[in-house]
């Protein structure tokens, strides 16, 4: 094994998405990690093809992709990420176009009355 690369497989060892998880060095080009990327973006380019008025295609791309999506949430296209299940939106959560979630491999969890992306306009759900 090369320098640097992270062990894998042995007894006692993680997986690369384990370890990807967990914060640890990983190899990004796993076959599992490449197929979970290419599965996600899928996911992604179909989201982001769809019409301005398609909330419900949206809403069910977005079950598909993350790890959950609250309700009376919003994600705006144009969205980036790789590896979807990962990230979890709670309701009442607004993003905005262009959000790039390229750099989130680990669990996240955004949480309700907030808005996310670099492109924010601040447009914040209005309260109960």
């Amino acid at each position: 094994m090369g320098a640097g690369r992270p062990p894998v497989g042995s007894a006692g060892m993680c997986s690369h998405r384990e370890q990807m998880l967990n914060g640890q060095p990983y190899l990004p080009e796993d076959p599992t990690l490449v197929a979970d990327r290419r599965a996600c973006r899928r996911l992604v380019a179909a989201f982001n093809a769809t019409a301005p008025d398609d909330d419900d295609r949206r809403r069910d791309l977005l079950g598909e992709l993350l790890g959950s999506f609250g309700p009376d949430s919003v994600v705006e296209p144009r969205l980036c990420c790789d590896y979807g299940k990962h990230i979890s939106i709670s309701a009442h959560y607004f993003v905005n176009y262009d959000a790039g979630l390229a750099g989130l491999s680990a669990d996240h969890h955004w949480r309700q009355r907030t808005d996310r992306a670099p492109r924010t306009t601040g447009h914040h759900p209005a309260p109960d």
